[in-house]
């Protein structure tokens, strides 16, 4: 990917959590063990920080804003996805309202990782690399 495209992403990424909710921000600077740690839900599209923060306990929200073909967290339906900025703000609300949804949405989760890490034709991080790498 040129540099103008990484650019106009990493733009569209910050518009995109901007026009939210003013408590979310984008944390360059921070140890992604203590990002992961104030975090309360965690916005991704086909990161290996998701995992991270499955794995931490957070809430995650899959957004596909530009549909990668084999995308690891949209091969179930146990995660939740975000198609657009009304979206990401209806489930960040759903769970905040709701602490029966934020419990159903771990659980789900749970599923995920269970089905994602334990597969065993391949291990979970080469998958995921492969997919990076495609």
């Amino acid at each position: 990917m040129r540099k103008s495209a990484r650019a106009a992403e990493r733009e569209a990424c910050r518009q995109l959590v901007r026009s939210c909710v003013p408590q979310v921000r984008l944390d360059r600077e921070t140890a992604l063990r203590e990002s992961l740690a104030s975090a309360d839900v965690i916005v991704t599209e086909a990161s290996r920080v998701g995992v991270e923060a499955l794995l931490a306990g957070k809430l995650l929200l899959v957004v596909r804003s530009r549909g990668y073909v084999g995308n690891p967290y949209l091969e179930s339906d146990a995660l939740p996805l975000a198609e657009s900025p009304e979206d990401v703000r209806a489930w960040l609300q759903r769970w905040e309202r709701s602490p029966e949804e934020r419990r159903e949405s771990m659980v789900r989760a749970a599923r995920f990782v269970d089905g994602y890490l334990l597969r065993d034709d391949e291990p979970a991080s080469e998958r995921f690399w492969k997919y990076c790498l495609s």
